[in-house]
């Protein structure tokens, strides 16, 4: 499956949708689930760089709290697809 347009095409996002798309079937909850935190990872990596100290620091919190989003989306995407796995008997999904 292609990665949703809203990625960047050889972004952080579209490759780890690639990687994890190659690993493992998801159901459809799952795959809006990789979608979003695909998305965060091409936010995150598009957050601009800027000199000043404050403006850093505000930047450093918006980073902290999109990782801490993108963390939880991930660990709700594997949970989500382990249980569906148990529950078919199928392998459970790749960590990377």
């Amino acid at each position: 499956m292609k990665p949703p347009a809203n990625l960047k095409p050889k972004g952080r996002g579209a490759r780890r949708w690639e990687a994890l798309m190659a690993a493992a079937d998801f159901d459809e909850v799952e795959i809006e689930l990789l979608a979003e935190f695909c998305a965060d990872l091409d936010e995150i990596d598009s957050l601009p760089a800027d000199a000043v100290v404050e403006r850093r620091h505000r930047r450093s919190a918006h980073l902290r709290r999109r990782e801490s989003s993108v963390r939880g989306r991930l660990i709700a995407l594997i949970t989500s697809t382990e249980a569906s796995r148990s529950r078919t008997g199928a392998n459970s999904v790749v960590r990377s």
